[in-house]
């Protein structure tokens, strides 16, 4: 797992730390860390598992599952540990009720699987938005993820 987080220059280590936990926890055979250059290649391999469907020249249909929850929005839930994080339309539990139980459901969940880490930036790096620099070694907060 080191190797797949060296190899893609993450070196932020409240990401590694967060990236190993869950991969643990999950039991996810491999990680891998991907960007623009993998495009083509997962494009292939989601066209070749039937994931994704040619809608033509250089686009694709993609269906969610029926159960996907995404569905169901009395059990979509905003878990947080300030219940006016909930928003006009959301339903909120706290986070100390929540995480347990879906580190539970979880456990195991990944075995076999390959975990794919997506690096996204919240805002242009250096900017008063971006606190915690993607692959900062110092950031000056952690990310709400990994405490």
């Amino acid at each position: 797992m080191d190797a797949a987080l060296d190899e893609a220059g993450l070196t932020n280590e409240h990401v590694r730390s967060y990236v190993k936990h869950w991969a643990q926890h999950t039991g996810a055979e491999r990680v891998e860390v991907i960007n623009a250059s993998d495009d083509a290649r997962l494009i292939r391999e989601a066209l070749e598992a039937g994931e994704l469907l040619p809608a033509g020249e250089g686009r694709y249909y993609s269906r969610s599952h029926p159960k996907d929850t995404a569905r169901s929005e009395e059990r979509t839930v905003v878990a947080t540990n300030n219940p006016d994080d909930k928003g006009e339309y959301n339903n909120w539990r706290p986070a100390s009720e929540m995480r347990p139980m879906l580190e539970e459901r979880m456990a195991g969940k990944s075995a076999g699987k390959t975990m794919y880490v997506v690096p996204y930036v919240m805002a242009p790096p250096g900017s008063p938005s971006s606190p915690t620099p993607p692959g900062s070694s110092s950031p000056t907060r952690a990310p709400s993820c990994c405490t």
